[in-house]
């Protein structure tokens, strides 16, 4: 509901509806460091890379070191596994990260095999 309706209806125009109050989303509300695949809300993203750094990620009792590439516009970067790694090495040409400044990748949803099910996951492809 926009300002102008909520005016109409007499209510005042900062306060929201539970309509939209209820449409939140706890991963809007808390946003983690990196991207995930709800992030992309169904859509593909142009993006063009930053760099990749390495950085400690998962559980006190479970960290481990992996790529994380990081983008020219946001903050949070996205974690490389091997299929992601090779799709930016294809799309640029370039198997060393420290090469991939200013390419331009496109993320979008996917769906891969994870431990026997198919799961959501970020595709990254070639821009078109």
């Amino acid at each position: 509901m926009t300002k102008a309706d909520r005016y109409r209806k007499g209510q005042p125009a900062d306060v929201r509806t539970q309509e939209e109050l209820d449409a939140a989303k706890a991963s809007d509300a808390f946003k983690g460091k990196y991207l995930k695949t709800e992030d992309l809300q169904g859509k593909a993203f142009r993006l063009v890379i930053d760099r990749v750094i390495m950085e400690e990620i998962g559980t006190e009792d479970q960290k481990e070191k992996k790529p994380i590439c990081y983008f020219t516009k946001g903050s949070r970067g996205m974690v490389l596994n091997t299929t992601k790694w090779d799709a930016i090495a294809s799309i640029t040409g370039q198997d060393d990260s420290d090469n991939w400044k200013g390419h331009v990748i496109v993320i979008r949803p996917g769906k891969t095999s994870f431990k026997g099910k198919v799961v959501p996951c970020i595709d990254v492809v070639r821009p078109g």
